[in-house]
């Protein structure tokens, strides 16, 4: 045989046999793979990975079986790990991680799902040494003997972590906590996680889809934390966070603080959210859309076990909020909230009989619907379709929508309806000012435009707000009556027009027309009042004025109209006032002014066929009264008071017999009157 056919015999023979042995490797791990699909041989990794866990941290550890679907899914079955105290660490019927193994050759950990079901875990940390029943397995693995390398000078290429899909399904799991002196029990039907992206480095998170349905958490803090000395950190990088979509269902949460008193209550039918973004770096929030719906909160507070009087973390974190350079700006374009109850009972009051008790509150049927909502430092806006309730005392609100509008110097409530069981305001309010920040401060550069016109408000709704109210029983006789008003108030604080304002009620009215300069300093503003007018009846006036204020010994006129004219302040003023009653009338023009801090006056004084008998209750000796005055002094206390009096009696009925034309002219002075 030549040589060339010798070396192609032993080619052809060495290609067969790298085939053949590729052939077998293949083959044989093939086999591999076919057997590990075998529950036998499952099981069989099951009891050795649980084996060498057992060894490795001294408790009993349990495994059914362990499957492999290669190259990237690993699922376990009925994993049981046990605490030193011979509880239930964990029990899991089912985890399923499925993750990239080829991700790995590029610095990155690529986690395609996790699958969690029909798990249960129980967790507590102790005293004196704040350890958790967990530690002892993370000691097992970590306090081997280091193996010295040498150091590595090179920089690390960052590892990039994916995470895209995380689904629990029926969990429990509870948390004691000694060292806080709390209680964590938590289950859960159904939780899923669809990420979109994670970005550690940018500390960006970005999630697709959040679904939670089924959970009942309970949390108790039963008694004073105990403090742990800690090592002051460096505040974090603060994240972003978006969210595509987050559905909550059927969620119940119930919270109490023994140090408080405090207890809430939460059952939550539908929460739904999309579009979330939050940065806490650059303090934004701009979301899509909220709704929530069949939902109650009950919340109780209480003064027990010597509740502190302040939160210094609370005080901290607000100090902290309220230092940053630059606010918050959120935007929300829709939020829907339906048939929500709110109950809030401050246990540390006594319950009202009647009215709203704003310490013990119960709001049933609470609606919004809302849209456009914008807010930053300086502009704030919504568009309030609809906000309905019912609270328990009976008040309610049927109707409520307004555009609103808060800019740096102007606010407005436009379209403004607002609807109660037995009230009505449907109206445009608008108010001015130098800047938001200085809303409520010197109301004397504030300007407001108010129109009153077709404005009711109920009895009904005053009792509500006003309990004590509910004591004048001549009131609450009528409590089904309305206070009509109308009219305009316009300008600035400091120069308010007031455009004909009327105030109505049964058979009374009040009518003001004029300008009032110098507010909101009640006493030194100068009053322009053109017109005042108030006509009522003697039903209205016991009606309305209580008892107390009523003088005794004086009949009050079944027909009273008053009208009169003021110009100037409280202490400097010219008025003219016209009374026309059933029992007589009176005319009179005071001026007055303050002269080194003592009042001084000057008045003319017509008094009209004024029956006294009636008046003074006693018509046996008194019958009509007729005179003229003019009264010119100073001091308005008889140890002050000096007065010049001239006036003529043109017609006095005392016993039956009538006296004209008394003339009396004298001066009132140290408390005596000589003339």
């Amino acid at each position: 045989m030549s040589i060339k056919g010798s070396v192609k015999k032993v080619s052809v023979f060495a290609l067969k046999f790298i085939l053949w042995a590729i052939g077998g490797i293949l083959g044989f791990l093939l086999l591999i793979l076919i057997l590990i699909q075998l529950p036998p041989i499952q099981r069989m990794i099951g009891s050795q990975t649980a084996s060498y866990l057992s060894n490795t941290i001294g408790t009993p550890v349990t495994i059914d079986q362990v499957s492999l679907l290669f190259p990237k899914t690993i699922a376990i079955k009925e994993i049981y790990v046990e605490g030193q105290q011979q509880d239930t660490l964990l029990y899991s019927q089912f985890l399923q991680v499925d993750i990239s193994l080829l991700a790995l050759l590029d610095n990155t950990l690529q986690i395609n799902s996790v699958e969690l079901e029909n798990t249960t875990a129980h967790l507590y940390r102790t005293l004196p040494d704040s350890t958790f029943n967990f530690d002892f397995i993370i000691d097992a693995f970590v306090n081997g003997e280091a193996i010295d390398t040498p150091e590595d000078t090179t920089a690390a290429e960052p590892w990039n972590i994916n995470f895209e899909n995380l689904e629990l399904h029926n969990i429990y799991f509870t948390f004691n906590d000694e060292l806080t002196q709390s209680d964590l029990n938590l289950s859960l039907k159904h939780f899923n996680l669809d990420v979109g992206n994670l970005d550690l480095e940018q500390n960006q998170y970005i999630i697709g889809l959040a679904e939670i349905s089924g959970l009942n958490l309970n949390y108790a803090v039963l008694g004073p934390t105990q403090t742990e000395d800690k090592e002051e950190e460096e505040s974090p990088e603060l994240p972003l966070f978006k969210l595509d979509r987050l559905r909550l269902d059927d969620i119940l949460v119930n919270y109490s603080d023994a140090n408080t008193g405090q207890d809430l209550h939460l059952a939550l039918g539908m929460l739904g959210i999309d579009a979330a973004m939050i940065d806490l770096a650059s303090q934004k929030i701009d979301v899509e859309d909220i709704s929530l719906a069949n939902t109650n909160l009950n919340f109780t507070a209480s003064k027990a076990n010597g509740a502190p009087e302040n939160d210094t973390a609370m005080v901290r974190v607000t100090e902290e909020v309220v230092d940053q350079e630059t606010g918050w700006v959120m935007a929300l374009k829709n939020i829907s909230l339906k048939n929500i109850g709110l109950d809030y009972n401050n246990l540390t009051q006594p319950e009202q009989a009647r009215g709203l008790d704003f310490n013990h509150l119960s709001v049933s049927g609470f609606t919004l619907i809302a849209s456009n909502i914008l807010y930053s430092d300086d502009y704030i806006q919504t568009d309030l379709e609809q906000l309905t309730f019912q609270e328990k005392s009976g008040f309610s609100i049927d109707e409520f929508s307004t555009n609103i509008t808060i800019a740096e110097t102007k606010a407005t409530f436009a379209d403004f309806i607002l609807r109660t069981g037995s009230s009505k305001i449907a109206k445009h309010f608008e108010f001015t000012y130098p800047s938001i920040s200085q809303i409520g401060q010197d109301l004397s550069r504030h300007s407001v435009a108010i129109d009153l016109d077709g404005t009711s408000i109920g009895i009904k709704d005053l009792i509500y707000l006003s309990p004590e109210l509910a004591e004048h029983k001549t009131l609450l006789a009528n409590i089904e009556e309305n206070v009509q008003l109308s009219g305009k108030i316009e300008g600035p604080v400091s120069d308010l027009l007031i455009n004909r304002i009327s105030v109505n009620l049964l058979e009374t009215k009040i009518l003001v027309n004029g300008a009032v300069k110098g507010m909101p300093n009640v006493e030194n503003a100068v009053y322009q009042m053109d017109a005042l007018q108030v006509t009522t009846t003697r039903e209205n006036i016991l009606t309305l004025v209580p008892d107390t204020l009523l003088p005794e010994g004086i009949t009050i006129p079944q027909n009273v109209d008053l009208k009169a004219v003021f110009n100037g302040s409280m202490e400097n003023f010219n008025s003219r006032v016209n009374l026309t009653t059933s029992l007589g009338n009176i005319l009179a023009n005071v001026k007055m002014k303050q002269v080194k801090d003592i009042p001084s006056y000057a008045a003319d004084v017509s008094i009209q066929q004024l029956n006294l008998g009636i008046l003074l209750q006693q018509p046996e000796t008194m019958g009509k009264f007729e005179m003229t005055a003019s009264v010119n002094g100073s001091g308005l206390t008889p140890e002050t008071m000096r007065a010049e009096i001239a006036a003529n009696v043109s017609k006095a009925e005392y016993n039956q017999y009538q006296y004209n034309n008394l003339e009396i002219d004298g001066l009132y002075l140290h408390q005596q009157f000589n003339g």
